[in-house]
Parts: C-alpha cells; sequence; structure tokens
C-alpha cells in the first residue's frame, strides 16, 4: 500500500474528529479484574474441593475448616504446624497450602482467604470465632470491640469496605499495617548505616 495514501487517510480522521465527533463513540467492555491479592473465584472452588477430598468430607465442612484456620492465623506463613479439628475433621494448614500450591501457580491462604473473606466472615460470625488479631486490636483500642465485631480482626479485612466492615477495626487494621511497614523501614536503614568508627580509616 502507499504510504502517501496512508498519510491521506490519516489526515481525513484527524479532520473527522471535528466534523463529525459523534462517529467516534463506541461501545466497550471491561475486562473482569481480579482484586489485589486474591485468586479468582472458580480457582477457589477447585481449592476448596481438592481440599474436601483430601480429608474424606463435604465441601461445607472444608469451607468451615478452612475459615477456623484462617481466623485461628492460617495467612501467617510462621505458622507451620496449625491443625485444628471441626466435628471430628482435623484440618491442616500445611496440607491447605499443598493444595493451594497445586491449583494456583502463585495462590497463597492470604489470597484464598481474601477471595474468600465475605464466607469467612459468615462463617466466623455464626461460630463466633475472633479473627487472629483480636487480642492485639483489643489492647489498643478495646473499646470499639465487641463480641459481633471481634470476627473481623483479621489482616484480611484491612482494605475490606463492604458494608458489614466496622470502619473503626478496618481503621486499625490499617494503621497496624503502617507500623509494620514503618518498623521494617527503619530496621533497613539501621543494617544499611555502618556502625561508629567503622567508617573509612584516614590516611595518615
Amino acid at each position: 500500500m502507499d504510504p502517501k495514501s496512508n498519510s491521506k487517510d490519516f489526515d481525513s480522521i484527524i479532520k473527522d474528529i471535528e466534523s463529525t465527533p459523534d462517529s467516534f463513540k463506541v461501545q466497550i467492555k471491561k475486562d473482569e479484574t481480579i482484586p489485589e491479592d486474591t485468586i479468582p473465584l472458580e480457582t477457589a472452588k477447585v481449592i476448596i474441593q481438592a481440599y474436601a477430598v483430601l480429608n474424606k468430607t463435604t465441601l461445607k465442612q472444608a469451607l468451615v475448616g478452612i475459615t477456623y484456620l484462617v481466623q485461628e492465623g492460617g495467612t501467617n506463613s510462621s505458622k507451620k504446624n496449625l491443625i485444628r479439628t471441626v466435628d471430628g475433621v482435623p484440618f491442616d494448614i500445611n496440607q491447605l497450602r499443598t493444595v493451594i500450591r497445586n491449583n494456583s501457580t502463585t495462590g497463597t491462604v492470604r489470597q484464598l482467604a481474601k477471595t474468600l473473606r465475605n464466607e469467612i466472615a459468615k462463617i466466623s460470625s455464626i461460630n463466633n470465632w475472633p479473627g487472629t488479631l483480636y487480642k492485639e486490636i483489643n489492647r489498643i483500642s478495646p473499646e470499639v470491640i465487641n463480641s459481633a465485631d471481634c470476627v473481623y480482626c483479621c489482616e484480611i479485612y484491612s482494605d475490606c469496605y463492604e458494608p458489614y466492615m466496622p470502619a473503626k477495626i478496618r481503621e486499625l487494621l490499617q494503621q497496624r499495617e503502617r507500623d509494620i511497614m514503618e518498623t521494617q523501614k527503619k530496621t533497613r536503614d539501621i543494617k544499611r548505616t555502618p556502625p561508629k568508627g567503622k567508617g573509612k580509616k584516614k590516611k595518615k
């Protein structure tokens, strides 16, 4: 095709923007976006199914078991040997991590929990299971915690803006995250700063 012809076509398009602006109106369809730090819901369903099969139990009981693990601190990677028994079925956090790895290339317990946090909130409320950060949040601001709200004292709710989420607890969770980041920054800065007297020696 003649490059000059292309140039003329483009020039005419530029003119059309001014003369017939409505002709440039289009319909768009936004791609579905996955919320940050979560996994797709369909993947979460596969993980729950696999976890139920592994534990020889029902989907419902597997979801309840996952909820209990999350509320007991299962999203924390330092919890190496967390096992909680629900209706006689022991649920192992390490087994859950293995199931997640087998069904999601980059998934974690935290991401699974954030994907399911609406369901986790409901199941926790039914069983009155406080979040793993309940004692910590309660020490900071005991006046805002009641028996109904304690289930949300878990880091997976720090960016939750659903109507059911108590705003004060969300603010406390966010402040906790900021404090942790600030402490980590100070630690890094200290490591970068050489001790006094350890700098370059002056030439005599």
